[in-house]
């Protein structure tokens, strides 16, 4: 259980929630303190001694290196998120803080390192219990290289080795994430620019009417001599102009498709800095047969060999229909090409897609890892279960679960249809085939009830609630913290006290200022503004708290309990 549950707190509560089953009684404080202790000392030492033990010497060489800081002359160049002056078990502790392609390139860096150790993927880390590991990799990442060194060999590398299994998973999400970012960058960015382009067409097919109507005239100008007629027109329209208007008539013939992702292959090169490491170093894990993973792998191998083209043998099954019209298309001999740059950003995309999904999921990651994994062991859950079963006394095979359930329900309805003619408490109408439950009448209160209730009430002093509250100001003063709220006021203090109760009453028991007005004789504006000014959440709390304390010090009445002297509807109201 102490590996279980390796925090005090945790294992106070479960060690008192046992006690309490078993009906033992609890020891004082400082015994069940040290007796928690040892029971959490004594789990931690065994976690120590279990991942020590499998350690074979070269491990324990690896681990001993990754706490080495490296001297001056051995600083040479560093990543972006690695510093030199570190040891490389620090290194492995940060993250980038921005996203871009140098930085993914450093995570994808690190990760290959902590999975080259071997180290993070352990099978003896498995049977170490979760919360154990999640508390020794936070040791972890709490203390430095030189404090780990002090420790004990068996806790230092325990620490370590949780620790490394941790930073293979955080580093691992970092990547996945740092790509949706990048991505998702790159689509935003690919919509303004279409949106842009929207403007600049506009602005063309405005700039190509007004161009249009000055030729026109140059060109119907009988005045103007043939050999002059192309002098006149650069003089009036800058060649320059011309070309710029050609341009953007020929995209105004193209015209807008409606998407933006005709856009994304400009930031084609950007993402070329990282996606081949990318697909190449990530372990994704792709369902069987899944289309998506057969173009990973394909778009991997041609990254290899970088002499090998895209050709239309690569799988294109995977593309949603609105990549279909960019990434396939037509030569001159009517055969179907492939545009790598789409390819690769549909492949990319539909890849982030995906891992949100959860059709697509990465090894060792805690996000995007595969369901099963969050899930009990089947070769555990199988002893578990039967042993379970066992205990509820419920059969393991589902159909005979079922036949029994069923059976139960036929004789269950046999026996409600028997007694179903002589209940007067049915009524069943066939034509419309529904029921009805007949109301049931009241039952009278015993006089014992009513004898209790009036004897209560004969022994509650009927005080207004407005003395009530008086009566606790004057005990606790809980008024004061209403009357700085609102800043500086020209109103003495006892019209302010008087305002502010009036606004407690008026709110408190839902009367509303018109009619406390009308009860009390101030105006409306007066517990108007009192009610807006002074009754502030934090005023109103801390009135709570002295009301609360002042009730909880109260001597028990030797009857009724504390505060018996209050009326019902004064305690009500101080409670609310």
């Amino acid at each position: 259980m102490a590996q279980g549950l390796p925090r005090s707190t945790a294992l106070r509560q479960e060690a008192c929630r046992w006690l309490q089953t078993q009906k033992i009684v609890r020891p004082g404080r400082t015994t069940l303190r040290d007796i928690i202790s040892a029971a959490r000392e004594a789990a931690l030492q065994q976690v120590y001694s279990l991942l020590f033990d499998r350690l074979a010497p070269g491990q324990r060489e690896q681990i001993d290196a990754l706490l080495v800081v490296p001297a001056a002359p051995e600083m040479a160049a560093c990543t972006e998120i690695d510093s030199p002056s570190r040891s490389r078990l620090e290194q492995y502790k940060t993250l980038p803080r921005k996203e871009s392609p140098e930085a993914v390139l450093a995570v994808l860096a690190r990760l290959v390192a902590i999975g080259g150790l071997g180290l993070a993927i352990l099978p003896v880390l498995a049977e170490v219990h979760p919360a154990t590991r999640r508390l020794l990799a936070k040791c972890g990442y709490h203390y430095e290289v030189w404090s780990l060194r002090r420790f004990a060999p068996p806790k230092r590398y325990a620490i370590v080795l949780c620790f490394l299994q941790s930073a293979l998973g955080e580093t691992t999400d970092a990547i996945v994430e740092m790509q949706d970012k990048l991505i998702t960058a790159i689509h935003n960015k690919a919509r303004e620019r279409r949106e842009d382009r929207l403007l600049a067409t506009d602005e063309a097919r405005r700039r190509a009417v007004e161009v249009l109507e000055e030729l026109g005239t140059l060109v119907l100008d009988t005045s103007i001599p043939d050999e002059k007629l192309r002098e006149r027109i650069f003089a009036q329209l800058p060649s320059a102009d011309i070309d710029q208007l050609v341009i953007d008539c020929r995209q105004l013939q193209a015209g807008d498709d409606g998407s933006h992702l005709g856009f994304v292959t400009h930031w084609y090169g950007y993402t070329r800095k990282y996606s081949p490491q990318l697909l190449e170093i990530m372990p994704f894990q792709f369902a069987q047969d899944l289309a998506l993973g057969q173009a990973v792998t394909h778009l991997k191998e041609i990254n290899r060999d970088q002499k090998r083209k895209l050709t239309a043998e690569a799988p294109t099954s995977f593309l949603p229909r609105r990549w279909m019209k960019y990434v396939i298309g037509k030569d001159k001999a009517d055969s179907m090409t492939i545009s790598r740059p789409y390819y690769e950003m549909a492949l990319l995309t539909t890849l982030n897609e995906r891992i949100k999904s959860g059709d697509v999921t990465v090894a060792h990651s805690r996000r995007w890892t595969d369901f099963e994994n969050y899930l009990i062991p089947r070769t555990i859950w199988d002893v578990e279960r039967k042993r379970h079963y066992a205990s509820l006394g419920l059969p393991l095979d589902v159909e005979v679960y079922l036949a029994k359930l069923k059976d139960h329900l036929a004789a269950v309805t046999t026996e409600v249809d028997s007694h179903m003619p002589g209940n007067a408490a049915v009524t069943i109408n066939a034509e419309k085939g529904e029921f009805h439950l007949v109301a049931l009448k009241g039952v009278d209160k015993p006089d014992e009830v009513e004898t209790a209730k009036d004897l209560i009430q004969s022994r509650l002093a009927q005080t207004d609630l407005v003395d009530v509250l008086i009566d606790m100001d004057n005990e606790t003063d809980f008024l004061r913290h209403f009357l700085h709220c609102g800043g500086p006021s020209r109103l003495p203090v006892a019209e302010r006290r008087r305002n502010i109760l009036a606004a407690l009453i008026a709110i408190g028991c839902n009367l509303g200022p018109q009619r406390m007005a009308v009860a009390s004789g101030l105006s409306v504006r007066e517990i108007s503004e009192a009610a807006d000014w002074y009754l502030t959440e934090d005023a109103l709390k801390a009135a709570s708290i002295d009301l609360v304390n002042y009730a909880s010090n109260l001597p028990l009445s030797p009857i009724y309990g504390r505060g018996a002297s209050c009326s019902a509807d004064g305690m009500r109201f101080m409670c609310h």
